[in-house]
């Protein structure tokens, strides 16, 4: 697994871009079924929703982003 950050921004092909805005950890969050040593991540993909309080964040968790990412191109 990758040690993801905040604020870490992600380049795919073709220019696009993913921009982490969080990075909580399942123990810090109220779920019961998710893995204690796992991660909520959440990200955008426009640069001016990074700091926008209104804008719709996607969330995955560490796993399933890591698979995302592999599939989509993105890397550091």
């Amino acid at each position: 697994m990758h040690a993801w950050t905040a604020g870490q921004v992600l380049e795919a092909p073709r220019g696009r871009k993913l921009f982490i805005t969080d990075v909580i950890p399942f123990s810090q969050l109220n779920e019961p079924d998710a893995n204690p040593e796992g991660f909520l991540i959440k990200f955008v993909f426009n640069e001016a929703e990074v700091h926008d309080q209104r804008a719709m964040k996607y969330e995955l968790d560490d796993f399933m982003f890591e698979q995302m990412c592999q599939a989509e191109g993105f890397g550091d």
